[in-house]
Order: structure tokens, then sequence, then C-alpha cells
């Protein structure tokens, strides 16, 4: 199923064609603004790409890409994975994931990489507010409004999956939770469904794709837990 989260406020719909339409529009606006404006693009841990034969994707054919390990300082992030990694900016910023720490099992981590000369800085993120989400992996984030990112469900546990939306504001390092979650907390710490389940939301899940596009996040795919994909 493919779902849409239209304005960013917590209202699900499933306009398939639609969602189809801007999907295919999407993926040459991506396409173009890669070879325009980012000359460098950064993954964890510490790689860069640049691709620096620009005209060849308008000619279609393969551009020239070359590969380098970047420098990193600071305080680094522990080795994990299903995090994510969005970059605003000149800085990434890091959430989540599972590591090697123990007992085993997902983190809320928040770290800040900062761009600098090819090479990244990292810190922790210096939060404003007490709330934040709760530990996941295999999450969805995506930037919106320029200084935004946008998180959606993931895993919690071997059996617990989420599908509440989150947003951190880059600009004043603040957490803030869009709607009400469909998940509650059992009196065994086991994330489960509210008696009164928004079927128009889309199920908990983790391993799923999410795109902002406009003022929507459409969300496809993923894992819930139910024995298929969504």
């Amino acid at each position: 199923h493919l779902y849409v989260l239209s304005e960013l406020r917590g209202r699900y719909t499933t306009n398939m064609a639609a969602a189809a339409a801007a999907a295919a529009a999407a993926s040459v606006v991506v396409v173009r603004t890669h070879a325009r404006t980012h000359a460098h693009r950064a993954f964890f841990p510490c790689v860069s790409c640049n691709p620096t034969t620009l005209s060849s994707i308008s000619q279609q054919s393969p551009a020239e890409v070359e590969w380098r390990r970047m420098g990193c300082s600071g305080d680094v992030p522990s080795r994990r994975s299903g995090h994510s990694l969005t970059l605003v900016g000149s800085q990434l910023f890091l959430f989540g994931g599972c590591d090697s720490r123990s007992p085993p099992g997902p983190n809320n981590d928040l770290y800040v990489g900062r761009l600098s000369a090819g090479d990244i800085s990292w810190s922790r993120a210096q939060l404003v507010g007490p709330i934040a989400p709760p530990a996941r992996w295999k999450h969805s984030a995506a930037r919106f409004d320029k200084t935004k990112i946008i998180i959606f469900g993931g895993f919690h546990s071997s059996n617990s999956r989420l599908n509440d939306v989150w947003v951190l504001d880059t600009v004043r390092m603040e957490w803030s939770c869009v709607g009400e979650s469909s998940v509650q907390v059992s009196s065994h710490g086991d994330h489960v469904l509210k008696p009164r389940f928004d079927e128009s939301a889309p199920h908990p899940r983790g391993g799923h794709s999410a795109t902002v596009i406009g003022s929507q996040l459409f969300v496809f795919g993923g894992y819930g837990g139910t024995g298929s994909s969504s």
C-alpha cells in the first residue's frame, strides 16, 4: 500500500493515482537537483561521492564518480545499522539505529555532523525540550521545509513496531510529535495497537520508504510483523 500524509499534519489519505503521478514527477526532480546543486553526497560512515561529469546525466550515459573516505573527528557515533542520516544544509543528522551496546536493541541517539573541507566533525545534539522519539531502527527520515526532518515508524524491538510521526526542528534543535500515535505501551513493555486504531493511517512498520513532495509525505512498503510486506 501507498499512504500519503497530507500537509504534514497527521492526516493520511490513499490517493493511489495522485501518488503515482507525484512519485513519477519527483524522480525527475531528484535527478536534476542532484546534478545541479549537490556536488558532494555524504554517507555514514564517512564516505563522499563526487559526480564530475554532470552533463552525462542528461545524455543518459554513466557519470564519472570518485569515492574517497572522509576524515571524522569529535564525538564520532558508534558503528550501527538501521539508522537514518539526513543532510540539512552543510550538516548531517544521524538518528537511531542499532549498535553493539549491551543489552542489544535500538537507541534514539541524535548526532550532528558538520561538513567542512571534505571532513566531518561529529557531536551529540544538544536538544531543547523534554520529549524525544522512542528508540527505533529501520525507520524513515526525510527533510522538508528546508530545516526540518520528519521521522516515521520503525522497529522498537523484535515484536514491537511503530507508526508515530516526529519532526525535528534543526534550527531550534527541538522534537515535536505530529498527531497521536496508534501504538501504546502494554504493561509488559510491548508496543501494541490502540483499541481505536485509525485505519486510514499506515499500520506500524519498519524497512519502508518515505519521501516528501511539497507538503505531503509518501510512505511505501515496509514490514509490519504480520508475515508479509505491506
